[in-house]
């Protein structure tokens, strides 16, 4: 399925959000969208929102890798929330952190080339002899789930930070999830889709059709005022992948 599938929904249709710290809780999957023919969905660049009640976002990019940003509200974007039952979503948010450069902020960097100059790369975008690649290479293979996609998530487990070496938006956010649950069920919110070639187009057609996941219509405040992050999650202390 190429990076540009659409979801089946109108774009005229979709949620609108004039406040988004007001509705995002960590570990919710947002994609940047945009319409095209017939009022179509068109599904663009993919983040991982970092806290709830803030619009910080973990992602990468082809210019930075993995790092942290503000989402750009004057983008047109769709969210998706885990509903299941012993919610890995907090869990994920801190993991993918933990690979972030940094946080860019327009304020203190005139562009990514400086942030990248005043920031060390922990996961990249891509090595750089498949630099021109990356993108296109999502959309090579077959997104289901599979004894290949299960192989690369042990030699992760394996790593000290828990981390691939590289990884394009999409890659990010499902890894994210899969190695914080371990253990292969949809119901705990692991994201059975091979990561690798997986395009964002195919995750969220995957999240829309899933019923333990949920794209967000409205929000209303949250009476816990709390981080939905656990600073305690040690990422070290996993068992056959599944975090204890």
């Amino acid at each position: 399925m190429p990076f540009w599938s659409t979801i089946p929904c109108t774009f005229s249709s979709l949620p609108t959000f004039t406040d988004p710290a007001y509705v995002l809780k960590a570990g919710d999957i947002v994609f940047h969208v945009t319409a095209v023919k017939n009022d179509a969905v068109k599904i663009g660049h993919t983040l991982l929102t970092a806290q709830k009640k803030t619009t910080l976002m973990v992602h990468s990019t082809a210019e930075c890798g993995v790092f942290s940003s503000h989402l750009n509200e004057k983008r047109s974007f769709i969210i998706f929330r885990f509903i299941g039952d012993n919610s890995p979503s907090d869990k994920a948010a801190r993991l993918a952190m933990s690979w972030s450069r940094g946080n860019y902020l327009p304020s203190q960097h005139k562009d990514y080339a400086e942030f990248n100059e005043q920031t060390s790369p922990e996961v990249g975008y891509t090595s750089a002899r498949w630099q021109l690649y990356r993108g296109y290479g999502a959309a090579l293979g077959t997104s289901t789930f599979g004894s290949r996609a299960r192989a690369r998530l042990s030699k992760y487990r394996s790593r000290p930070d828990t981390a691939p070496r590289n990884a394009n938006c999409a890659e990010l956010v499902i890894l994210a999830y899969q190695l914080v649950v371990g253990i292969e069920e949809e119901s705990y919110g692991f994201i059975k889709l091979d990561a690798k070639h997986t395009t964002p187009g195919t995750l969220a057609l995957y999240l829309y059709n899933n019923p333990f996941w949920q794209m967000v219509s409205s929000g209303s405040p949250d009476d816990d005022d709390t981080d939905d992050l656990d600073d305690s999650f040690d990422f070290s202390q996993m068992e056959s992948g599944i975090a204890l």
